[in-house]
């Protein structure tokens, strides 16, 4: 019908093409439109209500998206949540493929098809179980981290390098409780906003090493695509994370 490839398949997956990312954007916009016509016509008065997907880190989604996501539920509760977690690599390209409305991610983000909008400023920290800072840098190091594609995975491996530690092993875990009982155990080392760790495991046996400001200070930014075909829920969200954080913060 299009005369052109619109999916790339391997033998794990299958992938939209440029032109098929495309063929879905105008999909959306057609549907947007047909959704602004049922309301013009039938639903004038009806509440603001459909399903927002978002994604977040893992981070984030354990102990401040709950609170963005409560304070816009009070307004609209006719309005349902999909969040998917993730590291951000992986929640970038969800976000550009049309995958997730908007995600939350960490470090800097510089593409031309995304709105990136900082949320606010992460004070990150090196989580041990020992308190002896002169022996969590002793060989061999190991690294207790998400997948590939974390940024915070990125920046601890930043930080052995500018110690001149570039003898490490990495220990992977897809979730922040197996992080922290594997880190607590005595297993590794991890890096961790320092909030997170003093609200929701101040009762573990765990130990935060203090960095300089080039390591421990991290933005949480909010992404969504340029292009997105928004409805009045997308816009009302998308506004919310914009002008309203400080009231959930």
């Amino acid at each position: 019908f299009f005369n052109t490839k619109l999916f790339v398949r391997s033998t794990r997956k299958i992938e939209l093409t440029d032109e098929g990312l495309q063929v879905l954007k105008c999909a959306k916009e057609i549907q947007l439109s047909i959704n602004r016509t049922k309301t013009a016509i039938t639903k004038l008065s009806a509440p603001l209500s459909g399903t927002l997907k978002i994604g977040c880190i893992h981070t984030t989604a354990a102990f401040r998206t709950p609170g963005i996501l409560q304070n816009f539920s009070d307004q609209y509760p006719d309005v349902s949540f999909k969040l998917k977690t993730g590291v951000t690599a992986h929640l970038i390209n969800d976000v550009l493929t049309f995958k997730l409305d908007g995600a939350f991610v960490s470090g800097e983000v510089n593409n031309e098809a995304l709105d990136v909008q900082h949320v606010f400023l992460e004070d990150l920290s090196i989580i041990t179980s020992t308190a002896d800072k002169k022996t969590i840098f002793k060989k061999p190091v190991k690294l207790i981290v998400f997948n590939t594609g974390c940024s915070y995975r990125q920046r601890l491996v930043e930080i052995l390098r500018d110690k001149k530690i570039d003898s490490y092993k990495i220990i992977e875990i897809d979730t922040l409780e197996g992080i922290i009982n594997s880190v607590e155990s005595g297993i590794g080392i991890t890096l961790l906003p320092t909030e997170l760790i003093l609200k929701h495991y101040s009762y573990r046996s765990l130990h935060l090493i203090s960095l300089p400001k080039k390591f421990s200070k991290c933005p949480t930014q909010f992404i969504k695509r340029k292009d997105y075909p928004t409805e009045e829920i997308h816009r009302l969200f998308f506004n919310s994370i914009i002008n309203g954080y400080k009231t959930v913060n």
